[in-house]
């Protein structure tokens, strides 16, 4: 699963990696498709999270739920170390 960003909404500059593990499929079963899916985030409108970040919950392989907690603005350029 992977983030755009633009300047103008028209012209896409990056591709950044939000989510980049394939986990292995723990059950099988008809109409299951590895990786993200299911990608939800806030909408305009459906308020503001106090931390300001974006906020994305998605399936993956249709077994587990994830949320990822995305730093606003999305920017390609590391400026400290991660903290985890």
């Amino acid at each position: 699963m992977a983030i755009s960003t633009s300047d103008d909404g028209l012209n896409y500059k990056d591709l950044l990696l939000v989510h980049g593990e394939v986990s292995p499929m723990r059950y099988g079963g008809n109409y299951k498709s590895a990786g993200p899916q299911y990608v939800r985030g806030i909408l305009e409108g459906n308020g503001t999270p106090p931390d300001g970040k974006l906020w994305v919950s998605y399936s993956v392989n249709k077994e587990d739920i994830w949320v990822a907690s995305v730093p606003v603005p999305v920017t390609s350029e590391v400026k400290e170390n991660a903290n985890e």
